[in-house]
């Protein structure tokens, strides 16, 4: 048991991290396992299921459950299992597409310039001149 109060803090906390932690990866297994039972029977569904289970192993590194990198290779490991099974079916994520908006027309007249560095200092409020230093107090003995 935690004996000082920063310690049942900590204490509390990691089990709500703990529990918030197993719900997403309780989440991942089932997606998981749904996957491996599709590859296992050969069916075409696994490749459906793919893109589900990498959206999932994305959320656990959103979450902070998962490192980066595992995910990769975890993403990766489970696509080879679908080629493996011989899958013809494209199973890269679709990358979204943004349209471009079209350029604004030029402006015949170029821009002002700025103001010089200088000219910016005038403008700024003077700051109060310091205040003379105090002669040491003086002692006698």
């Amino acid at each position: 048991m935690p004996v000082t109060k920063s310690a049942t803090k900590a204490h509390k906390q990691s089990l709500t991290k703990r529990s918030r932690n197993k719900h997403f990866v309780a989440l991942y297994k089932e997606v998981l396992k749904k996957f491996e039972r599709a590859i296992a029977s050969g069916a075409s569904e696994a490749a459906e299921l793919l893109a589900p289970l990498q959206s999932a192993i994305d959320t656990l590194v959103k979450k902070n459950v998962l490192h980066a990198n595992t995910a990769a290779r975890k993403k990766s490991f489970h696509a080879k299992m679908l080629a493996r099974v011989g899958s013809t079916i494209n199973t890269t994520p679709v990358a979204k597409v943004k349209t471009a908006k079209a350029a604004p027309a030029k402006k015949e007249a170029a821009p002002a310039k700025k103001a010089p560095a200088a000219a910016k200092k005038e403008a700024a409020p003077a700051k109060k001149a310091a205040a003379p230093k105090k002669a040491p107090a003086k002692t006698t003995k």
